[in-house]
């Protein structure tokens, strides 16, 4: 077996005071102490496949530590296991264990391999635990996640990595290693693990990209734009700026929804929306109480309709019992936000009318009542 140690230090942007909120009430005084936690495996089922490679990223009192246990055969299982135990038995204050994705696979194969070794794990299993996967999860589609996978948050918290292989590509690494013993597959096994354990305290700074997204903004300005698409047409678009009032971001960030692009830097949240201009229709819910003016194209109440000659006008259906409206207009966050203008019926996406030349004070009201209904709406989707 071999043994590995090296001192660490914080990575940026990390933030290990969030993880204490991750802990009950009773638990959480005097934490200071955390262990980043991963294994590597010969495979998925822990009854017949090994633990082959332990690390740990251990911090106290903002000092940093890394320790790696590897096997170099197959036979050196329940060693490394061992160390890795002795080693969680010696700390001088008892961590908090912090894993991804370890309560679905980490910790119920490193258990079964303890049984299966005739090892008692009991202290190990004991420490308070967190599970960055689970606590991410929630906000996938708020912090615009393309997977909850570690390394696609690494990507979006732009963390770059050396490592470029997966647990599953490595396993052939390490049978090659057990025949051979030769550097280059040792140094591929280690630095994997090294840099899931090493990175796992980067993955707080998500938890500041939420808090971000969900505090208050005040609305700032307003800045259109035309661009060409790839249809050679000119198309224009409305770049909203917001300036945070609680919180400023450790890094930078743009996330795609299905109609807009979300900016995200220092104490700024950009909005950048498509802005149709002209002429859209509001659809009366309530057709059979319309009738449609063929000449005027426009539905107006039966009340107002007895006035008009049978011969200019017909009961309205569904698709013909709207009225226009003129002006500029932003796509709707919700269906039942109204007046809701659309520009054909059955259209899925609504949008709402923007009113340029109201006083700012208005302005003001209306963009931020839109972004936070934006937000509301994509972490409750």
């Amino acid at each position: 077996m071999i043994c590995v140690q090296k001192n660490l230090e914080m990575p940026p942007r990390s933030d290990l005071s969030v993880l204490t909120d991750f802990l009950p009430e009773e638990e959480r005084s005097g934490r200071t102490s955390w262990l980043f936690f991963d294994i590597e495996t010969t495979g998925l089922a822990r009854e017949r496949h090994q633990i082959y490679l332990i690390g740990v990223s251990l911090w106290q009192n903002g000092t940093g530590s890394l320790w790696q246990w590897l096997a170099r055969s197959a036979g050196e299982e329940r060693e490394v296991l061992t160390a890795f135990l002795d080693f969680t038995a010696s700390l001088e204050q008892p961590a908090v264990l912090v894993h991804f994705n370890g309560t679905r696979f980490d910790l119920p194969f490193f258990q079964t391999r303890c049984r299966v070794n005739s090892l008692n794990c009991d202290a190990f299993s004991s420490l308070p635990g967190i599970d960055l996967y689970e606590k991410i999860r929630p906000f996938k589609k708020l912090l615009g996640l393309a997977s909850c996978r570690q390394k696609a948050i690494e990507d979006f918290l732009n963390i770059s990595r050396e490592d470029q292989m997966s647990g599953k590509e490595l396993i052939p690494v390490f049978h090659r290693y057990c025949d051979s013993r030769r550097t280059e597959d040792e140094k591929l096994l280690l630095l994997h693990n090294e840099e899931d354990v090493q990175n796992l305290p980067c993955l707080t700074a998500a938890f500041s990209c939420v808090r971000f997204l969900r505090g208050a903004f005040r609305w700032n300005r307003c800045e259109e734009a035309r661009y060409t698409d790839w249809e050679g047409n000119t198309q224009k678009e409305l770049f909203i700026i917001y300036t945070s009032l609680e919180e400023t971001l450790p890094l930078s960030f743009t996330a795609h929804r299905d109609f807009c692009w979300i900016s995200c830097r220092d104490r700024e949240l950009t909005l950048r929306l498509p802005l149709l201009t002209g002429r859209l229709k509001y659809f009366f819910p309530d057709y059979k109480n319309y009738y449609y003016l063929p000449a005027e194209d426009q539905a107006i109440h039966k009340s107002v309709a007895v006035y008009v000659d049978p011969a200019f006008r017909q009961k309205a259906t569904r698709q013909n019992c709207y009225n226009w409206a003129d002006g500029f207009f932003l796509p709707a966050v919700r269906k039942r936000q109204t007046p809701c203008f659309y520009q054909n019926y059955g259209d899925k996406q609504g949008y709402l009318c923007w009113n340029r030349e109201e006083p700012s004070k208005q302005q003001a009201a209306f963009f931020e009542n839109y972004l936070k209904e934006l937000l509301e709406e994509i972490e409750n989707s």
